[in-house]
């Protein structure tokens, strides 16, 4: 854990967790079993299993808890907070079909019913969770095309995304991109993007859909992957 600071830097590097090698897809849904605390979420490679590892709101976790079966051919699992309105954090996963499945929390540590929230979201397509990003209130999906654009997927609150609109050029070069939240302490959440060779870059959101001008982390990032 990389605790952040009032501007758009981190303080040092903390370890809150080992054997963590099992684990194949890490997200940050949010407060997951509605207790005030951040949580996250992981899949067991060997098992298909989800779990969740229950934040204890001072960086740590809490006795892990499986909370799903049969995640093993799930192509991708995200946290993008409360897309359906109901005030409880959610979890996306995308199919190998290019199908995008909203699975609502419960706000206790389970979920809800799953319903299609879109298709044509094959593995080409590199999916960020930044919250809010355009200032309507709901929360947002951005993604990567495969010829380097960037697209904003408006939450409508309600599960959807219509009006989609391209939002950058020029990001196939990054070797990922991450939905970071606050980075910067202007109250906007922002992305952070990196080289292959280990160069962070945030990219500040102006609030309104678009960006302010990049600003340089720093380097020294290449051995870590922050999706989720």
């Amino acid at each position: 854990m990389w605790s952040g600071t009032s501007g758009p830097s981190y303080g040092p590097a903390e370890r809150i967790g080992s054997r963590w090698d099992a684990v194949n897809s890490i997200v940050r849904p949010g407060d997951w079993n509605g207790d005030g605390a951040d949580d996250v979420v992981g899949r067991i490679a060997t098992t298909g299993e989800l779990r969740l590892y229950p934040g204890d709101g001072g960086g740590g976790f809490g006795r892990p808890k499986v909370i799903g079966t049969g995640w093993g051919g799930v192509a991708g699992i995200f946290g993008p907070g409360d897309l359906n309105g109901d005030s409880r954090a959610d979890i996306l996963a995308r199919f190998t079909d290019g199908t995008l499945w909203l699975y609502p929390g419960n706000g206790r540590g389970g979920f809800g019913r799953r319903i299609v929230v879109g298709h044509g979201w094959t593995a080409s397509m590199t999916i960020v969770t930044p919250g809010d990003w355009n200032g309507d209130g709901r929360n947002d999906l951005v993604a990567r095309r495969s010829d380097g654009t960037l697209w904003l997927y408006p939450g409508n609150g309600l599960g959807g995304f219509p009006g989609v609109s391209r939002i950058g050029i020029g990001w196939a070069s990054f070797a990922s991109i991450s939905g970071s939240g606050d980075v910067d302490d202007d109250g906007r959440p922002d992305l952070l993007a990196w080289s292959q060779s280990g160069l962070m870059l945030l990219y500040p959101g102006n609030g309104r859909g678009g960006f302010l001008p990049k600003r340089m982390v720093g380097g020294g990032w290449a051995d870590y992957d922050f999706r989720g």
